[in-house]
């Protein structure tokens, strides 16, 4: 067996490699605890970031393409249409977010907006954008 090998699967490599995981894992766990007490109780559902309504200036709702940037990689997301009326933009995707909105016969609109997050969960926002209708 090699030299190195040997090392890896020995005593001395394998012990102080398991010895220096368990305690990397302790000190995570340690920390935990400080950031969420155990009466704190995260649940498992995901959170929207931002729900939208789109409006015409007489306060009607249109039907739109919005779409949020989160700043990151995957640069803009299309929201999702939500069963009863408005858009969803994102999930669990915190910090701050341009959301656009267009329609055919209106300007678009855009708006930032910063969505905060407690230790489980983003605390959704809520935006409404106005377009006004292009002129002729």
């Amino acid at each position: 067996m090699p030299r190195d090998h040997a090392r890896c699967a020995g005593r001395d490599g394998g012990d102080e490699l398991l010895s220096r995981l368990m305690t990397v894992l302790l000190l995570g766990l340690c920390a935990c605890e400080e950031v969420l007490p155990e009466e704190f109780d995260c649940t498992a559902d995901v959170r929207v970031s931002v729900t939208v309504q789109v409006l015409d200036s007489a306060g009607g709702d249109i039907a739109a393409e919005v779409f949020y940037d989160a700043g990151d990689v995957d640069g803009e997301q299309a929201c999702e249409l939500m069963d009863l009326g408005g858009y969803s933009c994102g999930y669990e995707v915190g910090g701050e977010l341009l959301i656009r909105a267009q329609a055919e016969g209106f300007l678009q609109a855009s708006e930032s907006v910063f969505v905060e997050s407690d230790a489980c969960h983003v605390i959704t926002e809520s935006l409404t954008l106005e377009l006004v209708e292009e002129e002729a």
